[in-house]
């Protein structure tokens, strides 16, 4: 269809015309559809839609492969929170309040304390601050790689032989605990342990006490 408009000035014909945008976009389709080679006009649905269903396969396989290796290693991190990176434990038998009597200690168990403090003493070389209490601590030796109940056993097997005698010192000291310590990468460590806790808490008439480090 053609549109038509009056010329201001005289002419020859006194009616001309124009094409419309209609006419135009019919004439455009109809020269592709002569020369579909020329001017890559014609579309080829088949093969688009190949083209899309590939991307989207390739799109779903990458994503895939990115939920596998989440997977992968969120398992490895729960296999790795009970290994020596994730979790070094110790235990470790604590006497306060009982300084006249370490020397006593000392010489009828024949343990070596980890650390001794007294009151009043500073507590570190050259350090101003002082012991607010006397200290008697024996820390179990083993790797602290191991698993935390072999770090009480070591203390109920190396205690036990001179329980008559160290719960007449613990029934004279200020307090005595039992101290299970964890180190972790884990910044909410869950721990558990055994049957040997509860026997050394009761054997020792002992608190139980936690200290939890994450670095």
């Amino acid at each position: 269809m053609a549109g038509t408009c009056r010329p201001r000035t005289p002419c020859a014909l006194k009616w001309c015309t124009f094409p419309t945008a209609a006419a135009s976009r019919a004439s455009r389709v109809t020269k592709c559809s002569a020369r579909p080679a020329a001017n890559g006009c014609s579309v080829n649905k088949s093969a688009l839609r190949g083209n899309t269903m590939a991307h989207v396969r390739a799109s779903l396989k990458r994503k895939l492969s990115r939920i596998h290796k989440r997977e992968e290693r969120v398992s490895m991190e729960k296999w790795e929170r009970h290994t020596s990176r994730y979790f070094r434990y110790d235990a470790a038998l604590r006497i306060f309040g009982a300084g006249k009597l370490h020397d006593e200690i000392n010489a009828v168990t024949g343990l070596v304390p980890t650390m001794l403090r007294l009151a009043g003493q500073p507590r570190y070389p050259r350090s101003e601050r002082l012991n607010k209490h006397d200290l008697w601590l024996l820390s179990s030796p083993l790797d602290r790689s191991l698993p935390l109940d072999d770090h009480v056993d070591w203390l109920l097997e190396t205690l036990t032989p001179h329980a008559d005698f160290l719960r007449g010192v613990i029934a004279q000291a200020d307090s005595a605990d039992l101290c299970l310590g964890c180190l972790s990468e884990v910044p909410y460590p869950m721990i558990a342990t055994g049957k040997s806790t509860t026997e050394l808490i009761k054997r020792f008439d002992l608190k139980l006490m936690f200290n939890f480090t994450c670095v």
